[in-house]
């Protein structure tokens, strides 16, 4: 049954889930690559496996999306697995936030605390990471972001500027500029995670950060950067891959997360950095990040 859209839609978000009971590896990863096919962001997949019973959820914020994941579904080849929607209202989708996200390491030099959770927080030799996920998406929690941040840490970039592409709550941009950046761009095709990011940063007590909605596959931007840091998924960093590349200075450092290890050979294949050469890969259990490297010349 189709959720019915309400007048405060621009607030609503659904939950899409997948589920089934005593279903193997190839059926859940199924499920993941599903959700990536339909354009889903690999941190915005949320997967549980408790007792035989597994589910795969994203939280879609307009009913244009959600009709078209439905579409999508019709075709699925998996029979055992089922699609099951609940709209959440503006509060239940906050609230089942504060529920899921606590204190939690990010990095070596960072700690993730919820603004609701700022008490907990005792002063250590890790950095804290203020975050209100608001509307916005990107906990810091999924493992593709923590590559990121972990890349962000490593690189022997000269910190005089950092490019967020599609920056959700804001989370690369906080970290890069607690690392030293003196200034910070970031950018996002959904609006309303542009004013969570803008909020995030400014929480943090960071500065000279300048957050604007655009769309990647039309950016206007012409400045280059001493970073830039995409998580993406693989099919759009390939596709987009020209535009990003130009974002990046030379002698500056570009790099991707959103890459799954069974990807990774043809990912390299595909993303062709002319210019560029790769100084880094990062594995983590299911994901990949690189870092490349622009020539000077």
């Amino acid at each position: 049954m189709t959720p019915v859209r309400s007048r405060r839609e621009k607030y609503d978000c659904y939950e899409i889930a997948l589920t089934g009971r005593g279903l193997s590896g190839a059926d859940k990863e199924a499920v993941s690559g599903f959700f990536r096919a339909c354009g889903v962001p690999p941190a915005d997949i949320a997967c549980t496996d408790y007792r035989g019973a597994f589910r795969g959820c994203y939280y879609a914020r307009s009913f244009r999306k959600l009709t078209q994941i439905r579409r999508r579904f019709r075709s699925f080849s998996e029979k055992r697995i089922r699609f099951r929607v609940k709209a959440l209202g503006r509060h239940d989708w906050f609230d089942k936030w504060k529920r899921e996200y606590h204190l939690r390491p990010l990095g070596t030099r960072f700690m993730i605390v919820p603004v609701w959770e700022k008490k907990k927080f005792k002063s250590s030799r890790r950095l804290p990471v203020f975050l209100d996920p608001g509307s916005a998406f990107g906990s810091g929690y999924h493992e593709t972001t923590r590559l990121m941040v972990r890349l962000l840490e490593s690189i022997p970039w000269d910190r005089d500027s950092f490019l967020d592409i599609v920056t959700g709550t804001g989370i690369l941009s906080v970290a890069a500029s607690k690392l030293g950046a003196r200034r910070v761009a970031a950018f996002d095709y959904d609006r309303p995670s542009v004013t969570v990011a803008r909020k995030n940063f400014g929480m943090n007590g960071c500065r000279n950060g300048d957050f604007f909605g655009a769309n990647l596959k039309k950016l206007r931007l012409k400045e280059w950067f001493a970073a830039v840091g995409a998580n993406l998924l693989s099919k759009t960093l390939i596709e987009n891959q020209e535009a990003i590349k130009r974002r990046v200075r030379p002698g500056g450092y570009l790099i991707v997360s959103g890459i799954a290890k069974m990807n990774l050979i043809s990912f390299r294949k595909d993303f062709s950095a002319k210019g560029f050469m790769c100084v880094q890969v990062l594995r983590g259990r299911k994901w990949v990040a690189l870092v490349y490297k622009r020539r000077s010349k």
